[in-house]
């Protein structure tokens, strides 16, 4: 299974000391994004229609410090 975008992947880079729950508090009380949206964000698999709006993507990649572009997971090339 894999997933559109990296989210679960730089969730398990934080550094020590920094746990997802304080990623999912700093995003309801400073971004105003529920728990629940980030919760679904990160489970949109890769062949999946649904994509994370770009406002919303940009608020990720400044918590986890990099650009939108990393966020996303590069789906293989038809060979």
């Amino acid at each position: 299974m894999q997933f559109k975008y990296k989210i679960n992947h730089l969730l398990s880079l934080l550094p020590a000391g920094v746990y997802p729950e304080s990623v999912i508090h700093q995003l309801e009380f400073t971004y105003q994004v529920p728990s629940r949206t980030f919760f679904n964000d990160r489970y949109i698999l890769i062949d999946q229609e649904e994509e994370i709006p770009f406002d919303r993507l940009s608020i990720y990649a400044e918590i986890f410090g990099v650009g939108v572009e990393d966020l996303m997971t590069r789906k293989p090339a038809l060979t």
